[in-house]
């Protein structure tokens, strides 16, 4: 007989209403039939309805519901009563707590013995666990000389209300189900009388689940599934002490042992609960239906990070990794002492030292263990003791970004995907900005409610043959100053060549040997034509067209348009910038900050001149490391000299900035003091995309920020493309010549103070402030100051 072939209908006791049971490998149906006078009894259905949809005549009306296999516990027959009992947890909606559900109705000219065989049928599919049990686990333990004692569950939280009150003279608890009942019991263990040492119990899964994290970890990628290896795990096991998770929320503290995940990651494993009933197949379904919707994590995250270099963190955990090898016949005291659980260390107006994130998120998923399942190795630098939580925040960013960041992620390559944020941290927390969102606590759903995570070193203890995680599929995972150098992705081809990785530095020792670059350009006066119908002061708009001639004076700040990086598309960064003069990583977030220019006026650079310009770092100053909020400000002396001259025509001192990769840039306008209230001359226009994409053309830049409004907005956070920095201190420049073509400038100083954006309108003002110098500042349509300066001119 088939199940999914058999329907059952009865007729309830208490309210005589008519239900059809149906059992599916997807869910177990309830069909409701509430119909009125006129209709066939159930009593009169037909044999034939046992496999076909039951179909009373009369007036009705039918309803469905579906029970989750996971939420389903016993369906039993009674054949002399006739009497078909079936009992479930009715979830928890949003006002009322979950539910234990009990329908027990009368069968009635069914065979009983092929009802009988359809409710054993069910409880069989139902509790495969158990058979699996019977069949392949306890014969194990018994040939091993094991003592059992077997507690089948019944009921959610029957576990949790079982080991608070165990025996503590067990040598282990073995669950026979997936993460979820884990969680379980080392709640329950933490309700203990003497939590401490109920905690001190070693605790093994035996693989039964839809994800089956912690087995995965234990016993490895290979066997992590497989039944038998996890009981042989159980019996050749060693304790192995691991660090647990206190998450405090609404006044009550709960523990985790494995993950903590908000945004993508928390809806494609809750949001999938009803087809368990595939294993883990569900998260790849969630994942793909997260990539579409693409909603944002709408929370306000706070670390207390411990650690952010990812070579760092790589090298720490190969060395770990090398010293449990070496070490892996030697066995450690884990008997936990008797008391209390440990005291929370952090509270909640505790904020010194912690980052907040404020940029918009697209997940963050907190945890231990590398696996969260086969496919998704979530936390591969993870290590069951350091003390610490591995925490992985992506930025909301493209599509095209995330399905890249999958690629390689069974193997942790997906570690070094550039967007990706990777932390260790003390603790952390999480304030809600909506009051729609899920929140997942080892697979389980818990309030989408404000919470405070911190560590408990060594607190929880699991058997493992390796004293370790497994992780030997962990193979790209290597510091990038190894034989096995990093490895980097991209959605096109920026990625580094082969072969092409440098020697890794630390950032004091680029700071103390900062590299120096050259660079020769004739100055062609055909790219000078370019530029100048690329400006609105030049191109015909305003004044009469004049295309610049061989031999003529390069106007003021025009060498900003020659002189660049001349590299290869895959020497790129994934924003499209260069890596000629560059702090290393994580510093790789740049901003074009300021700078002074200085003219010779008697030696002008000259269109058509075969001129040098050589590079080198001036200052390279550490900001904002004490406030968790680094950056590295990095100015450059260029020198640019024609050929046949001793001295340089000009000298620029060029600044920018560095943030890390992924760093939250201060969105909101800065009020920038101290601009003249009164203005001398002035230029307006509108910067259009053509206006950014042939200043871009100019001067070889792909930098994302200018051209592509996807990333522009989902990746770095910003409204709308920047307008290039350097292309607003030139139209500073431009707005006084423009004004005063007899004037000649000495010296410009300046500095970046907001983003200015596409399709605004921006007014470049000036002042006199004497009779050779100028203040001058670029505002747009809503007032914002993005950009001031000081201009000195000849007398």
């Amino acid at each position: 007989m088939s199940l999914s072939d058999t329907r059952i209908p009865v007729r309830l006791s208490t309210s005589h209403h008519n239900l059809t049971f149906h059992w599916t490998e997807k869910a177990f149906y309830v069909l409701h039939d509430v119909r009125k006078a006129g209709g066939m009894a159930p009593s009169s259905i037909p044999r034939e309805a046992l496999t076909h949809p039951y179909e009373p005549e009369g007036p009705r009306h039918t309803r469905t519901h579906d029970v989750l296999h996971h939420n389903l516990l016993r369906v039993s027959f009674d054949s002399e009563t006739k009497t078909l009992t079936v009992s479930y947890i009715k979830p928890k909606q949003k006002n009322k707590h979950a539910q234990l559900v009990v329908l027990q109705g009368v069968v009635h000219d069914v065979d009983p013995k092929v009802v009988e065989t359809w409710a054993e049928g069910v409880m069989k599919a139902l509790y495969e666990g158990v058979k699996m049990f019977k069949k392949v686990v306890e014969p194990i333990f018994l040939a091993s000389g094991c003592h059992l004692t077997v507690v089948q569950t019944e009921r959610q939280g029957h576990a949790f209300d079982y080991v608070k009150t165990v025996s503590l003279d067990y040598d282990a608890i073995v669950t026979v189900s997936g993460d979820g009942l884990i969680h379980e019991v080392l709640n329950g263990l933490a309700q203990h009388e003497d939590p401490m040492k109920a905690l001190g119990i070693s605790l093994a899964p035996i693989p039964a689940g839809s994800g089956n994290g912690l087995a995965l970890n234990l016993i490895g990628i290979e066997h992590g599934v497989d039944s038998a290896s996890a009981a042989l795990n159980v019996v050749k096991g060693r304790p192995m002490k691991t660090d647990l998770f206190s998450i405090t929320q609404g006044g009550k503290r709960s523990l985790s042992f494995m993950s903590q995940s908000l945004g993508l990651m928390a809806d494609l494993d809750l949001d999938t609960e009803h087809l368990r009933w595939i294993g883990d197949t569900r998260f790849v379904y969630g994942l793909l239906r997260g990539i579409i919707t693409f909603n944002p994590c709408p929370i306000q995250l706070s670390v207390k990070v411990a650690e952010s270099d990812k070579d760092a963190m790589a090298k720490a955990f190969h060395d770990k990794k090398a010293a449990s090898q070496d070490s892996r016949d030697s066995t450690e005291k884990t008997n936990n002492p008797s008391g209390a659980l440990p005291s929370l260390k952090y509270l909640p107006d505790d904020n010194d030292g912690w980052t907040t994130f404020e940029e918009p998120l697209l997940f963050v998923y907190a945890g231990q263990g590398p696996y969260v399942g086969r496919d998704y190795m979530a936390f591969p630098v993870s290590l069951p003791d350091d003390g610490l939580i591995d925490i992985s925040i992506m930025p909301l960013t493209s599509r095209g970004e995330i399905i890249s960041a999958i690629d390689g992620a069974e193997t942790g390559e997906n570690y070094w995907f550039p967007k990706l944020q990777y932390y260790k941290a003390h603790a952390y927390r999480v304030k809600p900005l909506s009051k729609k969102g899920n929140f997942s606590v080892d697979g389980e759903r818990f309030p989408f409610e404000e919470f405070q995570v911190e560590v408990h070193p060594r607190l929880g203890t699991f058997l493992s043959c390796y004293g370790r995680y497994d992780t030997d599929r962990l193979a790209a995972l290597r510091p990038r100053n190894s034989v096995i150098q990093r490895l980097r992705f991209s959605t096109g081809a920026t990625a580094a060549a082969a072969g092409e990785a440098k020697k890794k530095v630390t950032l004091d020792e680029w700071i103390a040997s900062p590299p120096t670059t050259s660079g020769v350009d004739h100055l062609h006066f055909e790219h000078l034509a370019d530029l100048y119908i690329t400006l609105p002061t030049r191109d015909g708009s305003r004044k009469p067209h004049e295309e610049p001639k061989p031999g003529m004076p390069l106007g003021y700040g025009h060498h900003l348009a020659f002189f660049n990086a001349r590299k290869a598309e895959f020497q790129l960064r994934e924003d499209g910038t260069d890596e000629e003069i560059s702090p290393p990583a994580p510093f790789l977030t740049r901003m074009w900050a300021g700078g002074k220019i200085t003219w010779d006026i008697d030696n002008p650079l000259i269109s058509g001149a075969k001129t040098t310009s050589s590079a080198s770092v001036l200052t390279a100053l550490k900001k904002g490391f004490e406030k968790n909020r680094p950056m590295v400000f990095v100015t450059q002396k260029i020198e640019f000299t024609m050929e046949g001259k001793s001295t340089p025509s000009v000298v620029e001192e060029r600044q920018h900035v560095y943030l890390p990769e992924g760093r939250v840039v201060r969105k909101e306008p800065r009020l920038v003091p101290d601009i003249p209230t009164s203005v001398d001359f002035s230029f307006t226009y509108k910067p259009t995309p053509v206006t950014l994409f042939r200043f871009s053309s100019l001067m070889f830049n792909a930098h994302h920020i200018h051209l592509d409004k996807d990333y522009t907005t989902n990746v770095e956070g910003y409204p709308e493309r920047l307008v290039h920095g350097p292309l607003t201190a030139m139209m500073l420049l431009e707005t006084l010549a423009f004004n005063y073509p007899m004037a000649h400038i000495k010296e410009f100083e300046y500095r970046a103070t907001n983003p200015m954006y596409v399709n605004k309108e921006l007014t470049l003002n000036g002042a006199w402030v004497d009779e050779t110098t100028a203040k001058v500042w670029c505002v747009d349509d809503e007032g914002v100051v993005g950009m001031r300066g000081t201009i000195k001119t000849a007398a």
